[in-house]
């Protein structure tokens, strides 16, 4: 009985030291990770500035060589009708005449030709 319990001992032993070794070896894979993607993040960073301002030399090289051109009209203009911006050519005012003895009922009845009865 003594030799059972000293055997599931040491297997529990062995499993317990296993489970805290990958504990520790996935701590150090996750702070590996963690540096690599900040060296990553700082590269890409660096990279933008100086594809920026050499991007900037670029511009200012082609501006002093070559005037700038009237920009190219879009094509699509001439496809697509032009959304209305203001509404300055109508008057502030309702342009139907609430007072003239009539309502919006009997003008709708009349406009359909049919006959319904009047709302109470």
């Amino acid at each position: 009985m003594f030799e059972e319990k000293a055997t599931v001992f040491v297997a529990s032993a062995c499993s317990a030291l296993a489970i805290i070794a990958c504990l520790v070896v996935v701590t150090n894979l996750f702070h590996t990770i963690h540096e690599i993607h900040k060296e990553v993040v700082d590269g890409v960073e660096v990279f933008r500035l100086e594809t920026d301002s050499a991007w900037t030399d670029m511009m200012e090289v082609q501006l002093s060589l070559i005037p700038p051109t009237k920009p190219r009209k879009n094509p699509f203009d001439s496809v697509f009708r032009e959304k209305r911006q203001s509404y300055s050519g109508l008057p502030s005012w309702p342009t139907w005449n609430p007072w003239n003895g009539r309502n919006a009922w009997t003008d709708w009845t009349s406009w359909s030709g049919q006959q319904y009865p009047r709302p109470s």
